[in-house]
């Protein structure tokens, strides 16, 4: 079933599942970071750890190896200030005996060697022989037995014989190979932990598996041709060079730890190596602390957030009961006093949910109380609608009578469109009158230079000039009669327009009277 987050209904649920996923990221995370951590300390205290330990063997085998030849020197003080050969003889079965030395013997200058045990040979060519008789002390890896018995390893010891501050001869004295092997066979690192040791060319001289010495197998040259020894190659390589150092590769098919170091004087580098998965083994078991660790976390984690979630939702949950009776006109359930006196979220939704409801029983009383108001002033008001009615009929009457007084406005106005007019051609004939009185009065001016028979004529003139101004008298009056008649139009048009002001808006002046 595919897990949906939002699926969830409850806040409760939600809350859980979240808070749970939450400590599932931070178990785990921490569970990573912490097995990282570790890891990666482990791994760094195996690489301190491991060349620490290659250091302290390489010390270790140092230390012997110096032993050896503080014995052999004290030997060979002795000898060099021995006066017979008899007497040398002598010392050196003593101190065979005594240092458990396979051989000792003197090598004249020549390399001419004889032994305690009456051997003679000669190793002039021999590489210690030669190094002895530059002052050093030399040690060889193990080597066949040229002096007894070549079936067998031995080291050679070699150190320089002095009289008189002179290298007069070489001490020579042979030890077990044995020693080497079983001293680096003790050098162990856990269960699967072991030590090698090779030569400055990279020659395998000491190793637990004895073949590899006697065969002298140098896994750098191999690596030419087998690309698998590459990382082996590589750290004998560097272990040749005398470093200190921490290095993996793999060897038999198994990943392998190592850390080496040179032993000083000698050429030769010791590596302590060990199985990584050994090594690591820790962090199998720091593993599985870490995920039962996680797990009893998240399981306590888990009933941390639902006890969380019960103390957080429980106060929800019946704020949102007593919001549903709210919603359902239920008022009177009201919210638990130990909400209200939370000081969280909590207790400020609790406070605000009983402001609310009181509010709204007020509201609703107020409401209950101002209900008789209410209807009484429906009441008014259906009483103002009738009266607004009647007056609303009254303005309809009113406006049909304006409406016939505009018509019959309109007819006057047109009879006196039609007076002005006729008053106009009236004026057109007084003047035309006027123009000619004016012509007769030229006339008369000349005429009083003719004869009588013209006075005739004048005399007719002055009775139509007479004629002539009493209808221009008549025509003045007529004038100022249908002037009169324009002012009364004009003040019952200025009426009217005031009567249509007052109809225009009817209803806003009967709502300020009431």
């Amino acid at each position: 079933m595919k897990f949906k987050l939002f699926s969830l209904r409850s806040i409760r649920s939600k809350l859980v599942a979240i808070l749970s996923i939450l400590f599932v990221v931070v178990c785990i995370g921490m569970g990573l970071i912490s097995y990282n951590t570790s890891s990666k300390a482990l791994k760094d205290n195996s690489d301190n750890m491991l060349p620490t330990l290659a250091t302290n063997a390489a010390i270790a085998l140092q230390n012997f190896i110096d032993g050896k030849f503080e014995s052999l020197n004290i030997t060979a003080n002795n000898i060099g200030e021995a006066e017979y050969s008899i007497d040398r003889i002598i010392m050196l079965e003593e101190q065979m005996i005594k240092g458990n030395y396979l051989m000792l013997g003197i090598a004249e200058t020549t390399g001419f060697l004889e032994s305690s045990n009456g051997m003679q040979v000669r190793i002039t060519n021999e590489d210690y022989f030669q190094r002895a008789l530059q002052g050093e002390n030399v040690v060889t890896e193990p080597v066949p037995d040229d002096f007894i018995d070549p079936s067998r390893l031995v080291s050679v010891y070699a150190l320089p014989i002095y009289t008189n501050e002179e290298v007069t001869g070489v001490l020579i004295g042979l030890r077990p190979a044995e020693e080497l092997f079983s001293f680096i066979n003790n050098i162990r690192f856990g269960e699967t932990g072991t030590a090698f040791m090779v030569n400055e060319k990279g020659d395998m001289i000491c190793h637990p598996e004895i073949s590899l010495v006697e065969s002298k197998v140098n896994y750098i040259e191999e690596a030419l041709e087998d690309h698998s020894l590459q990382r082996l190659a590589d750290t004998l390589t560097d272990m040749t060079n005398g470093n200190v150092g921490v290095s993996q590769y793999y060897y038999d098919g198994v990943e392998r730890y190592t850390g080496y170091a040179p032993v000083q004087g000698t050429g030769w580098s010791i590596a302590v190596t060990g199985y990584k998965d050994e090594i690591l083994s820790g962090l199998t078991s720091l593993r599985n602390t870490a995920i039962v660790v996680s797990i009893l976390f998240l399981v306590i984690g888990i009933a941390v957030a639902t006890v969380l979630a019960n103390n957080i939702t429980r106060g929800i949950t019946a704020i949102v009961k007593n919001i549903t009776y709210m919603a359902d006109g239920d008022l009177s359930k009201e919210v638990p006093n130990k909400y209200l006196s939370q000081k969280d979220e909590i207790g400020i939704l609790a406070r605000s949910i009983e402001t609310t409801q009181n509010s709204f029983k007020r509201m609703l009383e107020a409401i209950k109380n101002s209900s008789s108001s209410i209807d009484g002033q429906a009441e008014n008001l259906s009483a103002i609608s009738e009266e607004i009615t009647s007056a609303s009929e009254n303005v309809t009457a009113t406006i049909q009578d304006v409406a016939k007084g505009a018509a019959s406005q309109a007819e006057s106005l047109n009879s006196i469109m039609e007076t002005l007019s006729e008053f106009s051609n009236d004026l057109n004939e007084i003047a035309n009158s006027i123009q000619g009185i004016d012509k007769n009065a030229n006339s008369i001016s000349l005429m009083t230079e003719d004869s009588n028979k013209n006075i005739q004529s004048l005399m007719t003139s002055s009775k139509d000039i007479s004629q002539s101004f009493g209808q221009f008298s008549r025509k003045i009056n007529e004038f100022n009669d249908n002037v009169k008649q324009i002012n009364d139009i004009s003040q019952l048009i200025n009426n009217i327009a005031d009567q249509t002001k007052w109809l225009r808006y009817p209803q806003e002046v009967f709502e300020e009277n009431l």
